[in-house]
Protein backbone atom coordinates (compact mmCIF):
# COMPACT_ATOMS: atom_id res chain seq x y z
CA UNK A 1 0.00 0.00 0.00
CA UNK A 2 1.25 3.26 -0.69
CA UNK A 3 1.35 5.86 1.52
CA UNK A 4 -0.44 9.02 0.08
CA UNK A 5 1.52 12.20 0.34
CA UNK A 6 -0.70 14.99 2.79
CA UNK A 7 -0.99 18.24 0.44
CA UNK A 8 -0.12 20.51 2.99
CA UNK A 9 2.94 18.96 3.40
CA UNK A 10 5.62 19.82 0.86
CA UNK A 11 8.81 18.61 0.10
CA UNK A 12 12.02 21.30 -0.64
CA UNK A 13 11.49 20.76 -4.12
CA UNK A 14 7.74 21.34 -4.41
CA UNK A 15 8.99 24.57 -2.23
CA UNK A 16 6.87 27.44 -3.85
CA UNK A 17 3.99 25.05 -4.79
CA UNK A 18 0.34 25.35 -3.34
CA UNK A 19 -1.75 22.53 -2.28
CA UNK A 20 -4.75 21.36 -4.36
CA UNK A 21 -7.32 23.71 -3.85
CA UNK A 22 -5.62 26.62 -2.59
CA UNK A 23 -4.61 27.90 -5.66
CA UNK A 24 -7.85 30.69 -6.15
CA UNK A 25 -7.68 31.56 -2.49
CA UNK A 26 -5.16 34.71 -1.69
CA UNK A 27 -3.88 36.23 1.75
CA UNK A 28 -4.79 39.81 2.03
CA UNK A 29 -1.27 40.46 2.03
CA UNK A 30 -0.81 39.10 -1.22
CA UNK A 31 -3.90 41.23 -2.60
CA UNK A 32 -2.28 44.04 -1.52
CA UNK A 33 1.29 43.08 -2.81
CA UNK A 34 -0.49 42.86 -6.37
CA UNK A 35 -1.95 46.40 -5.89
CA UNK A 36 1.35 47.72 -5.34
CA UNK A 37 2.93 45.93 -8.14
CA UNK A 38 0.02 47.01 -10.00
CA UNK A 39 0.43 50.81 -9.24
CA UNK A 40 4.26 50.28 -10.06
CA UNK A 41 3.57 48.89 -13.38
CA UNK A 42 1.87 52.18 -14.21
CA UNK A 43 4.19 54.54 -12.78
CA UNK A 44 7.18 53.16 -14.59
CA UNK A 45 6.62 55.02 -18.36
CA UNK A 46 6.15 58.23 -16.07
CA UNK A 47 9.59 57.09 -14.40
CA UNK A 48 11.15 56.56 -17.74
CA UNK A 49 9.67 60.10 -19.14
CA UNK A 50 10.95 61.85 -16.13
CA UNK A 51 14.66 60.00 -17.14
CA UNK A 52 14.47 61.24 -20.42
CA UNK A 53 13.33 64.81 -19.07
CA UNK A 54 16.33 64.48 -16.79
CA UNK A 55 19.03 63.53 -19.59
CA UNK A 56 17.51 66.39 -21.69
CA UNK A 57 17.98 68.70 -18.89
CA UNK A 58 21.37 67.53 -18.52
CA UNK A 59 22.29 68.46 -22.19
CA UNK A 60 21.13 71.88 -21.11
CA UNK A 61 23.14 72.88 -18.20
CA UNK A 62 26.61 72.07 -20.25
CA UNK A 63 24.89 75.26 -22.37
CA UNK A 64 24.02 77.21 -19.24
CA UNK A 65 27.31 77.45 -17.53
CA UNK A 66 28.86 78.71 -21.08
CA UNK A 67 26.23 81.38 -21.09
CA UNK A 68 27.33 82.34 -17.55
CA UNK A 69 30.75 82.21 -17.75
CA UNK A 70 29.98 84.46 -21.08
CA UNK A 71 28.03 86.68 -18.91
CA UNK A 72 30.41 86.80 -15.77
CA UNK A 73 33.13 88.22 -18.15
CA UNK A 74 30.49 90.67 -20.12
CA UNK A 75 30.04 91.98 -16.49
CA UNK A 76 33.59 92.11 -15.21
CA UNK A 77 34.63 93.75 -18.20
CA UNK A 78 32.05 96.26 -17.67
CA UNK A 79 33.39 96.47 -14.07
CA UNK A 80 36.77 96.92 -14.88
CA UNK A 81 35.82 99.60 -17.15
CA UNK A 82 33.80 101.89 -14.49
CA UNK A 83 36.38 100.82 -11.87
CA UNK A 84 38.98 102.90 -13.99
CA UNK A 85 36.53 105.41 -14.65
CA UNK A 86 36.11 105.83 -11.50
CA UNK A 87 39.63 105.93 -10.59
CA UNK A 88 40.55 108.29 -13.22
CA UNK A 89 37.81 110.71 -11.91
CA UNK A 90 39.60 110.40 -8.18
CA UNK A 91 42.31 111.51 -9.63
CA UNK A 92 41.35 114.28 -11.17
CA UNK A 93 39.66 115.68 -8.21
CA UNK A 94 42.65 114.87 -6.42
CA UNK A 95 44.34 116.96 -8.59
CA UNK A 96 41.70 119.83 -8.95
CA UNK A 97 41.34 120.05 -4.69
CA UNK A 98 45.20 120.65 -4.84
CA UNK A 99 45.03 123.06 -7.01
CA UNK A 100 42.74 124.67 -4.99
CA UNK A 101 43.61 124.17 -1.64
CA UNK A 102 46.82 123.01 -1.04
CA UNK A 103 47.80 120.52 1.48
CA UNK A 104 47.54 121.15 5.46
CA UNK A 105 50.82 121.43 7.21
CA UNK A 106 51.22 119.01 9.86
CA UNK A 107 50.71 120.92 12.95
CA UNK A 108 53.15 122.58 15.37
CA UNK A 109 53.32 124.57 17.74
CA UNK A 110 54.97 127.57 15.00
CA UNK A 111 52.04 127.23 13.27
CA UNK A 112 49.77 127.59 15.75
CA UNK A 113 51.32 130.81 17.11
CA UNK A 114 51.40 132.24 13.70
CA UNK A 115 47.37 131.76 13.36
CA UNK A 116 46.96 133.87 16.54
CA UNK A 117 49.67 136.69 14.42
CA UNK A 118 47.59 136.38 11.57
CA UNK A 119 44.39 137.05 13.43
CA UNK A 120 45.90 140.11 15.41
CA UNK A 121 47.03 141.48 12.11
CA UNK A 122 43.59 141.54 10.44
CA UNK A 123 41.99 142.65 13.24
CA UNK A 124 44.46 145.87 13.25
CA UNK A 125 44.00 146.29 9.63
CA UNK A 126 46.99 145.73 8.19
CA UNK A 127 45.26 142.02 5.91
CA UNK A 128 42.32 141.96 4.36
CA UNK A 129 39.55 140.47 6.09
CA UNK A 130 38.75 137.62 4.34
CA UNK A 131 34.81 137.19 5.35
CA UNK A 132 34.26 140.62 4.33
CA UNK A 133 37.29 141.27 1.89
CA UNK A 134 37.74 144.64 3.36
CA UNK A 135 40.56 146.09 5.24
CA UNK A 136 39.09 146.83 8.93
CA UNK A 137 40.38 147.69 12.02
CA UNK A 138 39.30 146.18 15.49
CA UNK A 139 41.86 147.65 18.70
CA UNK A 140 39.53 145.53 21.12
CA UNK A 141 40.14 142.05 19.21
CA UNK A 142 43.95 142.57 18.32
CA UNK A 143 44.25 143.01 22.12
CA UNK A 144 42.53 140.22 22.50
CA UNK A 145 44.93 137.85 20.88
CA UNK A 146 48.04 139.50 22.13
CA UNK A 147 46.60 138.70 25.52
CA UNK A 148 46.13 135.35 24.38
CA UNK A 149 49.49 134.51 23.57
CA UNK A 150 51.54 136.10 26.45
CA UNK A 151 49.23 133.37 28.22
CA UNK A 152 50.38 130.88 26.01
CA UNK A 153 54.10 132.44 26.60
CA UNK A 154 53.39 131.96 30.27
CA UNK A 155 51.56 128.54 30.28
CA UNK A 156 54.36 126.90 28.58
CA UNK A 157 57.10 128.52 29.99
CA UNK A 158 59.88 125.70 30.26
CA UNK A 159 58.08 123.15 28.12
CA UNK A 160 59.04 124.88 24.49
CA UNK A 161 61.98 124.16 22.35
CA UNK A 162 65.04 127.30 22.35
CA UNK A 163 63.57 127.96 18.75
CA UNK A 164 59.48 128.21 19.87
CA UNK A 165 60.74 130.35 22.57
CA UNK A 166 62.95 132.89 20.35
CA UNK A 167 59.51 132.98 18.17
CA UNK A 168 56.81 133.49 20.34
CA UNK A 169 59.04 136.30 21.86
CA UNK A 170 59.54 137.57 18.65
CA UNK A 171 55.60 137.39 17.02
CA UNK A 172 54.78 139.14 20.73
CA UNK A 173 57.11 142.03 20.25
CA UNK A 174 56.05 142.40 16.80
CA UNK A 175 52.69 142.09 17.38
CA UNK A 176 52.78 144.81 20.43
CA UNK A 177 54.62 147.60 18.39
CA UNK A 178 52.25 146.74 15.21
CA UNK A 179 49.24 147.87 17.98
CA UNK A 180 51.00 150.54 19.35
CA UNK A 181 51.26 152.15 15.95
CA UNK A 182 47.91 151.63 14.75
CA UNK A 183 46.59 153.65 18.11
CA UNK A 184 48.05 156.22 17.36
Amino acid sequence: MAKEKDPKKTTVKNKGMKPAGQEERQSPKTAQTEQKEEVREKERPAEKQNVQESAASEERPKERPQQERERREEKKAVDEDWKGQVQKEKEQEQTTKEEVHPPIPEANFILFVSGFATQTLIALGQFENPMTKKRETNLDQARYTIDTLKMIQEKTKGNLTPEEEKYLEGVLYDLRMSYVASMK
